[in-house]
């Protein structure tokens, strides 16, 4: 009788401490999917890419246009929108990535430059002036970068 009190006592203490998932405020617009998670160390958010147009907070809505970041309490877009809205969704992104210290994403989505060109698939972030940009070399259309994104 002792080791079912015992185990008894046990199970309780372990329901007791237990964690749930919990959402994280509002989510995301629909029709939308979640494409990749990516926790960036070095400003402390966790940033999230797919398909969605806006992310809700309780009181607000916020334009993301398919990247939001996340900060523990609220989203947030992150810097300017990194494609063209068409629709009620967006292009996916990829995927995020860190490298010597500036922030990547790759996607299906297509980012003009000044002169009009085309620059698919990759964008670096301007972190001084929070804007995308295209990397220094056009990566056209049929350059098989687009490759590099996880089909869904």
């Amino acid at each position: 009788m002792s080791r079912f009190l015992a185990l008894s006592v046990g199970l309780s203490v372990l329901s007791a401490n237990a964690q749930y998932w919990h959402a994280l405020d509002s989510g995301f617009s629909s029709p939308a999917q979640v494409t990749t998670i990516f926790a960036d160390e070095a400003t402390d958010r966790l940033l999230i890419g797919g398909t969605f147009l806006s992310v809700y907070n309780d009181n607000d809505t916020v334009l993301a246009t398919g990247i939001a970041s996340w900060n523990g309490t609220r989203w947030d877009s992150l810097a300017t929108r990194i494609q063209e809205i068409s629709g009620n969704a967006v292009a996916p992104i990829g995927w995020f990535v860190r490298y010597q210290g500036r922030l990547y994403a790759c996607g299906e989505f297509s980012l003009h430059t000044d002169v009009e060109e085309g620059n698919f698939s990759l964008a670096k972030l301007d972190e001084e002036n929070q804007q995308w940009g295209p990397l220094e070399c056009i990566n056209p259309l049929l350059s098989g970068i687009m490759q590099l994104v996880p089909r869904i």
